[in-house]
């Protein structure tokens, strides 16, 4: 062993000069090594900060489904951004701020993002969308909301204004809301279903401010303003107004409502209204509808094609009867389309016909017959050979039964776009309650036995009632002089009524059963007075707790 070793130091032979690559390679481990500290924390960053997010994670932000606050109020000015894979479209809707889709992302359904504009968008793609959360307002409730959000407002305010037009095809009135483009107005369009008009003095208009998320306007509303007629034009808090576009005096396509509603302040709230026409309870009116009015900061959104869900210019039409043929083999009733708004291909057509007693479809229109079974015949003519079902065409339709009950219609894609319901032999249902025109009473005998003619001029809306029918029947009322002489008298074929001087008997003109257009009342009286006949319509199967007439129509007699 050397001395060197013994000693613990180190042989000469093994003593180096320090070299330059130690720092160098010291360097490129710190650089890596920094290297990798800014990939993980970059990482770190997108996952928990910059990530797009699943959709369902902010649906488990949503502490209450029914009432506010609806999300997580710690969402309150904070922004997401969302991504996923599309795997569904929930709405494809035309709105009157352009085209809107609900997307479902990864097989979501609870909660969908709310994309606007022109869809470029496909079932598979993956998109990315950011989502910001605020303070506001769904009408007086305050809660923490997303305008890129389906939920809760967009959804709820799509189902509110569907069963709005749903109840306004079943009171054969359509209100269409939408902005007046010359002021911050809003207009609400009268579209009635049918090719009829009816006199203003029978509607009347309730404006109504809902105050909450309701599924039904009178749980949770307030009047803010009403008109007892629509003669009236304007409400009594002056917020509400009826223009009669063509000053007839009727209500009819051209006319309009004009409305001021107060507008939110915030981006993601909402004011909703109703406007109800022949609202109320009982809904008696001659014809009913509900315009539900969702109000933003932007303006009113209305929601244009919920009858017609791809994008189209056909909206709704209007049929009226131009003629009906009474034979022994049945009848034949001629059907010609008009108030079309937006003309159908033929190809995209189909139309139905049915009755308690029968269904018959056409999948297709030609010029030229396109039904024939069970004893009944369709033929469309295309009248001005345009190869589209619009307005001056017509439908016959042949070997129908008398007096029966039937409906027609057009649609597309099995969507309803227009149609009528009539009685035939007797004429067009276009209303829930008769409407009576009179003639002037007529002297048959006078001064001996003061005899009047009573006749009934035109009848429409319900184009007959049953005589001595038990629900939907017609009740006769009489005063003398003012004062009431007979009250709530069934209507009946063999009707022969003596009061107080006075006789009355119902002549059932065309001996058919129902009271209709030119039947009458023969009256003699023995004394001189003032007379009043007056004609109710009353329906307990609809109105169950309404025994009264709904509507009355009366005529006036002197026999001074």
């Amino acid at each position: 062993m050397s001395d060197d070793l013994e000693d613990g130091g180190i042989p000469e032979e093994e003593i180096k000069e320090p070299s330059d690559r130690e720092p160098r390679l010291n360097k490129k481990i710190m650089v890596i090594v920094v290297v990798i500290v800014v990939v993980l924390a970059s990482f770190s960053i997108w996952y928990f900060l910059l990530r797009p997010i699943p959709i369902r994670d902010l649906g488990e932000e949503i502490v209450d489904w029914y009432d506010p606050p609806y999300f997580n109020p710690d969402l309150a000015g904070k922004s997401f951004t969302v991504g996923g894979e599309i795997t569904g479209f929930l709405r494809v809707n035309s709105t009157t701020f352009g085209p809107m889709v609900f997307v479902e992302l990864d097989d979501y359904r609870d909660l969908s993002l709310v994309v606007w504009g022109k869809r470029d968008i496909k079932i598979g793609d993956y998109i990315v969308r950011d989502v910001h959360f605020e303070w506001g307002h769904y009408n007086d409730e305050e809660g923490v909301f997303s305008p890129q959000l389906n939920f809760p407002v967009l959804e709820n305010e799509f189902h509110l204004y569907y069963q709005s037009l749903a109840y306004s095809q079943f009171g054969g009135l359509y209100l269409i809301p939408r902005d007046d483009p010359s002021s911050n107005a809003t207009i609400v369009a009268t579209l009635p279903v049918w090719a009829e008009s009816f006199p203003l003095s029978l509607f009347n208009a309730s404006l109504r401010k809902l105050t909450g998320r309701s599924w039904h306007v009178y749980t949770l509303s307030y009047e803010i303003d009403y008109m007892e007629t629509l003669e009236q034009q304007t409400g009594n808090n002056g917020t509400l107004a009826f223009i009669d576009a063509n000053s007839d005096g009727l209500l009819d396509r051209n006319d309009y409502f004009r409305l001021n509603l107060s507008r939110p302040l915030e981006d993601s709230s909402v004011f909703t209204y109703q406007l109800l026409v022949n609202g109320g309870v009982l809904g008696a009116g001659v014809l009913e509808g509900e315009a539900h009015i969702v109000m933003t900061k932007r303006g009113t959104l209305g929601f244009l094609d919920l009858t017609v869900p791809e994008e189209t210019d056909v909206t709704w039409v209007g049929m009226k009867i131009l003629s009906q043929i009474v034979t022994s083999g049945g009848v034949t009733v001629s059907i010609e389309v008009k108030n079309m708004w937006g003309d159908l291909p033929l190809e995209d057509a189909e139309c139905e016909l049915w009755s308690v007693s029968l269904a018959l479809d056409c999948l297709t229109l030609d010029n030229g017959e396109v039904i024939s079974e069970m004893g009944i015949n369709v033929t469309f003519l295309d009248e001005d050979s345009n190869g589209m079902v619009s307005e001056g065409d017509v439908f016959e339709i042949e070997g129908l039964t008398n007096l029966a009950n039937y409906s027609f219609r057009v649609k597309k894609n099995d969507n309803r776009l227009s149609g009528i319901s009539w009685q035939a032999g007797l004429g067009a249902t276009t209303a829930n309650v008769p409407i009576i025109e009179w003639f002037e009473s007529e002297i048959l005998d006078f001064p001996v036995n003061r005899k009047y003619k009573l006749q009934i001029d035109r009848m429409y809306g319900m184009p007959g009632v049953f005589l001595g029918g038990d629900y939907q029947r017609m009740v006769v009322d009489i005063k003398k002089d003012g004062l009431s002489v007979l009250s709530f008298e069934n209507l009946t074929v063999d009707f022969n009524q003596s009061v107080d001087g006075l006789n009355v008997t119902f002549e059932d003109a065309d001996d058919n059963g129902y009271l209709n257009s030119g039947d009458y009342f023969i009256a003699v009286s023995t004394s001189s007075a003032g007379f009043e006949l007056i004609l109710g319509y009353v329906n307990t199967s609809k109105y169950r707790d309404h025994e009264q007439p709904l509507i009355s129509w009366s005529v006036s007699w002197h026999t001074d």
